[in-house]
């Protein structure tokens, strides 16, 4: 079972595209005395891979003694980071549990100043990412970097990439831009158009060829949803409060791990059985001809319009710019 941890949503940056939309959500966030309490409980339940995020998980005032205890647990970890407030001291701390640690992301705007700080709005902030990206992987983690591409930043997509290239990183870019959480939608203008997508080194449609290859019946209308998406079934995503929820964008939590044990609500939650009952042809998007091929997100779709069965509009607009107009499947 795969958690991601959202230790705090404070954060350092100011980001443009940022779903989060600030750090109004500071009041009641878990303490490490709560994560002493929740991480037991959570391998007792099965959880083996942990991920942290945030806001940015280093912008907790009691990070350190987190991180301490996740180091002493069995977990396999992967941290999620802006970089710029790594320093050489927390480095060495965390290149003392190398073999813990699967992955570090770093979120990278551009390869230069201009064009990531127009995203961060944070001046000096690209020098501080990349003084981070250079320790870690002197360090010997695997250093992953992940560039959201919008308007502001996508000439620079080439760019990002021999930089990666140079470095020997691997890179991942997405121009998925989701609604904030508090509904405000401005950054939505900085999505992508779709002249602007067909420019981009690595072209949208390269992912499906990526594709797990599967058989006619793996995703039929009377399959459980996870045939295709792992939320409350292998994967879960506790938020900065202690709620438990089926994944990062989605709010339908089962309760509360401050109030109650993480394996009871896993295993006991009215809210996370009723999701894991759901059948594949209850979403309108086992009838278009992309599915499964598209990877349709359920999450997208309830934070875009509150409704999970509904189509994620943002990948269909996607899908269709490379694969045609969708077609309805024949029953």
């Amino acid at each position: 079972m795969r958690i991601q941890l959202e230790i705090t949503r404070r954060c350092n940056l100011d980001c443009v595209h940022c779903i989060q939309g600030g750090c109004s959500y500071v009041a009641g966030e878990m303490t490490a005395a709560d994560y002493e309490r929740l991480l037991p409980r959570m391998s007792a339940a099965g959880v083996f891979s942990v991920s942290l995020t945030g806001g940015e998980f280093l912008c907790h005032p009691e990070i350190m003694v987190i991180l301490e205890l996740l180091l002493r647990s069995d977990f396999w970890l992967a941290l999620q980071t802006n970089g710029t407030l790594l320093d050489q001291d927390t480095v060495d701390f965390l290149a003392r549990s190398r073999e813990k640690i699967r992955a570090v992301a770093v979120s990278l705007y551009g390869a230069t100043a201009k064009a990531h700080e127009s995203v961060t709005r944070s001046p000096g902030s690209f020098e501080k990412t990349i003084r981070a990206i250079d320790m870690l992987s002197e360090a010997g983690f695997r250093v992953e970097v992940i560039s959201l591409l919008m308007t502001m930043n996508q000439e620079e997509a080439p760019q990002i990439q021999e930089l990666c290239r140079e470095r020997g990183l691997f890179h991942q870019f997405n121009s998925i831009i989701a609604p904030r959480k508090d509904g405000e939608t401005s950054s939505l203008e900085c999505r992508l158009s779709e002249e602007l997508l067909k420019k981009l080194p690595r072209p949208w449609e390269t992912f499906t060829e990526n594709f797990i290859p599967h058989e006619p019946d793996d995703f039929s209308p009377d399959k459980t949803l996870d045939a295709w998406c792992t939320m409350a079934r292998t994967s879960g995503y506790i938020d900065s409060k202690g709620n438990l929820l089926p994944c990062s964008i989605m709010d339908l939590p089962a309760g509360n791990v401050k109030d109650r044990p993480f394996d009871e609500l896993w295993h006991d939650s009215a809210v996370f059985n009723a999701l894991r009952k759901l059948k594949i042809g209850e979403f309108e998007c086992s009838r278009c001809g992309h599915f499964p091929t598209c990877r349709p997100c359920p999450g997208l779709a309830f934070l875009e319009h509150g409704n999970m069965f509904e189509a994620p509009k943002e990948i269909c607009r996607i899908i269709e710019l490379f694969l045609g107009d969708k077609e309805v499947k024949k029953a």
